[in-house]
């Protein structure tokens, strides 16, 4: 089996990856990267043996589902870690990828020196692990390198703003100093003190012509004037809907939750949506049912999903449900998709912007 191979094999492999990092250039990673690899190897083997076990597909909880869609799992949690610490650390993004890929070549090519024949299934699901792996890793590292993108741009026009003001009161001074100069003297405008005056009305004119597109620019997003933490949300969510879930002899399970992430907007209309949409699950699911509760971050953007066994019956209910939800997120920067696929659970995303909480 491929998964005892891995284990009988696991520091030869980490080490000889290790030296393939080497060889193309990139310097020592830190003991967290080293560490994260590590993990990899494990939920990898845990997988493995899972499908072993229970069959094709059957591993999703660890290693993402096959279809690939934004879904939270061990494998796409540790890479999301690991993109931010990448990034941190200032490899590149090439870099990056080709690290986990060191990894993948690493277990085949010794597969192969061993005349290790490594079956279908198992081949599919290495690959499929490495594509979640690198799938989550990459987005948490190209949201990193854009939000440091956007606080540097957001810094400059802080900077052109903060010298257009002091253009601004010089030349402002200047046209007072005229015009008290005028009023003393009892001068003309057309003499030299006239024509400082006007061309100190000229520079003011052309600064204030830059400043309305500068101050929309600069206008506070609502988004960022109420934030509030996710994991708090969902807590209070679950303990509202639990009892529900327990009276219809099901279970409503939350997953663990990030607690930097927040959101933003209206809590009450945000819950709304969410219960809206746990009630219809609750609904059309049958008892011993568990229906599951995730939120985490994907790129620049916050998933809420609920996880329902049972499968859409296209009811009036479940429309409108649907219609009340959207309507909901819409308000709120959201949007909702649906995903019914045989040999997966009910899916619906909450896609919402992503925010932290300050540290």
């Amino acid at each position: 089996m491929l998964y005892d191979f891995i284990q009988q094999h696991r520091s030869w492999l980490l080490d000889h990856a290790r030296k393939l990092r080497e060889a193309r250039g990139q310097v020592a990673l830190d003991p967290k990267m080293e560490q994260g690899f590590s993990l990899f190897l494990d939920q990898l083997v845990d997988s493995l043996k899972i499908e072993q076990e229970r069959g094709m597909y059957s591993s999703s909880a660890i290693s993402g589902p096959a279809s690939g869609v934004p879904s939270q799992s061990a494998i796409g949690s540790t890479a999301s870690v690991q993109g931010a610490q990448m990034y941190d650390l200032g490899i590149s993004l090439d870099d990056m990828v080709h690290s986990y890929g060191d990894l993948c070549h690493s277990i085949v090519g010794l597969a192969e020196a061993h005349d290790l024949r490594m079956e279908v299934a198992e081949y599919r699901l290495l690959n499929h692990c490495l594509d979640s792996a690198i799938a989550n890793a990459v987005s948490e590292y190209s949201f990193r390198h854009d939000s440091a993108a956007t606080i540097a741009s957001e810094r400059d026009e802080h900077r052109r703003l903060t010298a257009l003001s002091e253009q601004f009161r010089k030349h402002l001074g200047t046209a007072t100093t005229a015009i008290a100069a005028l009023k003393a003297r009892e001068l003309t405008l057309g003499g030299i003190t006239g024509t400082i005056l006007e061309r100190s009305l000229l520079n003011l004119d052309a600064i204030l012509n830059e400043l309305p597109s500068e101050a929309a620019a600069a206008r506070p997003s609502p988004a960022l004037l109420d934030l509030f933490s996710l994991a708090t949300f969902l807590e209070q969510i679950a303990a509202t809907m639990g009892p529900c879930a327990v009276a219809l002899s099901q279970h409503l399970t939350l997953a663990p939750v990030d607690h930097s992430l927040a959101l933003a907007g209206s809590p009450d209309m945000l819950q709304a949506a969410v219960i809206c949409l746990l009630q219809a699950c609750l609904d059309q699911s049958h008892p011993g049912d568990e229906i599951t509760l995730q939120g985490y971050r994907r790129g620049k953007y916050i998933m809420i999903d609920i996880l329902c066994p049972s499968h859409w019956l296209g009811t009036d209910d479940e429309a409108a449900a649907l219609l009340v939800a959207r309507r909901l997120l819409a308000d709120n920067s959201g949007q909702l998709q649906v995903r019914d696929h045989a040999g997966e659970p009910l899916t619906f995303s909450l896609r919402l912007p992503r925010h932290h909480l300050p540290t």
